[in-house]
């Protein structure tokens, strides 16, 4: 693909290819931001709603079995010397462990855990609940693979698309190269065919038929100083 043509497309496609590449890049890390910041949050509300609805049993035990509680997670209480309490969903250690409020993340099976830990005033014991973040890589993979086939695709008819606009744009000029060139000393009183349009190849029309008609009136001024020269050398040519 050569020409102005190709080098249009070129430079048009490697344009769009580097912006559409960097909006993917700043959309992916908004939007992995946002997915995460939104699973905290949501984590957080049901961990405080859960540690506010606890409640221990006439038995001493603490009851985990909440509706709050609905995707999966794994909870682990502590008595606040740090001794396991009670647990569901997974094998948390039986202690001493240190308690601190806030979130971290550990994995399990190469799958990432959110995990939550607070202190919930009404029992007076430690709650950590701990939530698996597969269905937010999941979500990120959906959207890293729709980018890697749209930004490709969306390149590809752009710089079709491209092309042909380079080919409408630029069809008047090589009109006005082919008529240029079958123009001569001869046809000096010819002229290029204005374009209707009004832009810089009109410019370029009218500039160029300005130019042949200095050239044609030096052409005539010069044939007409040889035709009086020819006069005036047979006027004084001896008899």
């Amino acid at each position: 693909m050569g020409g102005i043509r190709g080098r249009l497309t070129l430079w048009y496609v490697l344009l769009l290819f580097l912006t559409l590449l960097f909006f993917s890049a700043v959309v992916y890390v908004g939007v992995d931001r946002s997915l995460r910041q939104w699973f905290d949050n949501d984590l957080a509300q049901e961990v405080q709603q859960f540690a506010r609805e606890a409640e221990l049993e006439d038995d001493g035990e603490l009851d985990l079995e909440y509706e709050v509680l609905s995707h999966g997670e794994e909870v682990a209480v502590y008595d606040p010397q740090g001794m396991l309490v009670a647990e569901v969903g997974g094998l948390a250690p039986p202690g001493p462990v240190r308690l601190e409020t806030g979130f971290d993340t550990h994995f399990k099976s190469g799958v990432p855990w959110r995990r939550l830990t607070i202190y919930a005033p009404s029992v007076k014991l430690w709650v950590r609940v701990s939530r698996s973040q597969e269905d937010v890589r999941a979500s990120l993979r959906a959207l890293f693979g729709l980018l890697l086939v749209g930004v490709p695709l969306t390149v590809l008819l752009a710089g079709a698309g491209g092309l042909f606009l380079a080919s409408r744009l630029l069809n008047p000029l090589d009109e006005i190269t082919s008529n240029a060139a079958t123009l001569g000393a001869e046809g000096l009183s010819e002229r290029l065919q204005p374009l209707e349009s009004d832009d810089e190849l009109a410019r370029l029309v009218e500039t160029f038929n300005q130019m042949l008609g200095r050239l044609d009136e030096a052409f005539a001024r010069q044939r007409d100083d040889v035709k009086v020269v020819i006069t005036m050398d047979d006027t004084a040519a001896p008899r």
